[in-house]
Protein backbone atom coordinates (compact mmCIF):
# COMPACT_ATOMS: atom_id res chain seq x y z
CA UNK A 1 0.00 0.00 0.00
CA UNK A 2 2.92 2.31 0.86
CA UNK A 3 4.54 1.60 -2.61
CA UNK A 4 1.12 2.14 -4.35
CA UNK A 5 0.39 5.70 -2.28
CA UNK A 6 4.09 6.77 -3.06
CA UNK A 7 4.30 5.53 -6.49
CA UNK A 8 7.96 4.06 -5.21
CA UNK A 9 9.39 7.42 -5.26
CA UNK A 10 10.40 9.70 -2.03
CA UNK A 11 11.58 8.56 1.32
CA UNK A 12 7.85 6.36 1.97
CA UNK A 13 8.63 4.53 -1.22
CA UNK A 14 11.94 3.79 -0.80
CA UNK A 15 11.87 2.53 2.63
CA UNK A 16 8.66 0.39 1.14
CA UNK A 17 10.95 -0.88 -1.36
CA UNK A 18 13.67 -2.26 1.31
CA UNK A 19 11.28 -3.60 3.33
CA UNK A 20 9.93 -5.27 -0.02
CA UNK A 21 13.16 -7.01 -0.54
CA UNK A 22 13.87 -8.30 2.80
CA UNK A 23 10.80 -9.94 2.40
CA UNK A 24 11.09 -11.01 -1.09
CA UNK A 25 14.58 -12.54 -0.09
CA UNK A 26 13.38 -13.79 2.65
CA UNK A 27 11.06 -15.89 0.82
CA UNK A 28 13.85 -17.06 -1.70
CA UNK A 29 13.17 -14.69 -4.48
CA UNK A 30 15.87 -13.28 -5.04
CA UNK A 31 15.59 -11.98 -8.17
CA UNK A 32 12.39 -9.79 -7.45
CA UNK A 33 14.70 -8.72 -3.98
CA UNK A 34 17.40 -7.67 -6.18
CA UNK A 35 15.07 -5.15 -8.49
CA UNK A 36 13.78 -3.82 -5.73
CA UNK A 37 17.01 -3.05 -3.94
CA UNK A 38 18.32 -1.38 -7.36
CA UNK A 39 15.22 1.21 -7.21
CA UNK A 40 15.67 2.10 -3.63
CA UNK A 41 19.60 2.55 -4.15
CA UNK A 42 18.64 4.81 -7.00
CA UNK A 43 16.44 6.20 -4.53
CA UNK A 44 19.47 7.14 -2.47
CA UNK A 45 19.55 4.26 0.32
CA UNK A 46 22.80 3.25 1.56
CA UNK A 47 21.07 0.06 2.98
CA UNK A 48 18.98 -1.03 -0.28
CA UNK A 49 23.34 -0.94 -1.52
CA UNK A 50 24.59 -3.03 1.21
CA UNK A 51 22.02 -5.56 0.88
CA UNK A 52 22.92 -5.73 -3.10
CA UNK A 53 26.78 -6.32 -2.10
CA UNK A 54 25.63 -8.95 0.07
CA UNK A 55 23.82 -10.84 -2.78
CA UNK A 56 26.51 -10.65 -5.02
CA UNK A 57 28.20 -13.58 -5.39
CA UNK A 58 31.62 -12.47 -5.71
CA UNK A 59 31.46 -10.13 -2.77
CA UNK A 60 30.45 -13.05 -0.37
CA UNK A 61 33.52 -15.03 -1.72
CA UNK A 62 35.89 -11.53 -1.32
CA UNK A 63 34.34 -11.19 2.25
CA UNK A 64 34.71 -14.87 2.73
CA UNK A 65 38.36 -14.77 2.23
CA UNK A 66 38.87 -11.64 3.90
CA UNK A 67 37.62 -12.98 7.00
CA UNK A 68 39.86 -16.15 6.49
CA UNK A 69 42.74 -14.40 6.40
CA UNK A 70 42.24 -11.88 9.46
CA UNK A 71 41.80 -15.09 11.22
CA UNK A 72 44.78 -16.27 10.25
CA UNK A 73 46.65 -13.57 11.67
CA UNK A 74 44.91 -13.73 15.16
Amino acid sequence: MALQLSGGTGRTGCRALCQRGLLRRKMGDDDAARDDFKTATNLGSKFARAQLIEMNPYAALCNQMLKDAFQKLS
